[in-house]
């Protein structure tokens, strides 16, 4: 009688599903955050940061944090800052090559206000002198 599983080709399918499991878990997050910071940039021809990427198998989705979107024509200034992304994506569509998302949810907060630049630095017309500036004592 023959045997059902074969032990070097289970040991074999463990091999490739740890390796599988390692590289997901140490460089996957850091390549889809590079990516989109590569495409996105090249897309609206400004500078695109995005603090952390995390890509998820179960349930499939993505979430991203810290979403920075330079102001192509002032480049001291952000277009858009999102705190958080996250998308919850159908993973049955994938399959048929079209990607249908469940759910998406949205934190952010304005962009800064045209007198302030990322760094919190005020512009030339905000600047105030403190009270005690000039006298002198």
């Amino acid at each position: 009688m023959k045997r059902f599983i074969r032990f070097k080709g289970l040991v074999a399918f463990v091999i490739i599903i740890v390796v599988f499991g390692i590289f997901w878990f140490f460089f996957v997050d850091g390549i889809v955050k590079r990516l989109i910071q590569k495409y996105g940039t090249q897309a609206v021809g400004a500078r695109v940061e995005v603090g952390a990427a995390d890509l998820s198998l179960f349930p499939v989705g993505l979430k991203l944090e810290h979403l920075e979107v330079t102001d192509p024509d002032s480049p001291m200034k952000n277009a858009v800052e999102i705190n958080r992304i996250s998308l919850s994506l159908e993973p049955s569509s994938l399959f048929r090559r079209k990607i249908i998302v469940k759910e998406m949810l949205v934190g952010w907060h304005p962009a800064p206000n045209p007198q302030e630049d990322v760094r919190g630095h005020k512009g030339k017309e905000e600047t105030r002198k403190s009270p005690g500036a000039g006298k002198r004592g």
